[in-house]
């Protein structure tokens, strides 16, 4: 197999499995869901007051408890959780708020997977 053809199998191999639930950038560009991923408080705040959408979701069905929940974000999670953020709300590949929460091990992802499962 010629080195080019064997790297289109390669990228094509990868392509297959690719999973975009877990894509660490969703919908960041000043949006809700960006701000709540960021771990931005005074934005989603203002913007919660404003009356978004706490539910919308980006194109992959991911919502702003789910980015802010993949990125351990605990403090947004809180805030969302308490405007009645809806904790089992699932992207097309039924991955929820707890799903992306439930990466690690460390003290700050037991707390936020204890937050996620309380809301």
């Amino acid at each position: 197999m010629a080195g080019s053809d064997l790297r289109l199998t390669v990228i094509l191999a990868a392509l297959a499995t690719f999973d975009p639930a877990f894509i660490l950038v969703a919908s960041v560009d000043g949006t809700f869901i960006g701000a709540a991923g960021a771990g931005d408080l005074g934005r989603v705040g203002s913007m919660l007051a404003g009356g978004v959408d706490i539910d919308g979701a980006d194109k992959l069905g991911m919502t702003a408890l789910m980015l802010a929940a993949q990125r351990g974000q605990l403090e947004t999670v809180r805030v969302l959780l308490a405007a009645g953020a809806n904790s089992n709300a699932s992207t097309d590949r039924g991955m929820n708020a707890f799903s992306f929460a439930r990466t690690g091990d460390n003290p700050e992802f037991v707390r936020l997977r204890e937050t996620v499962s309380a809301g």
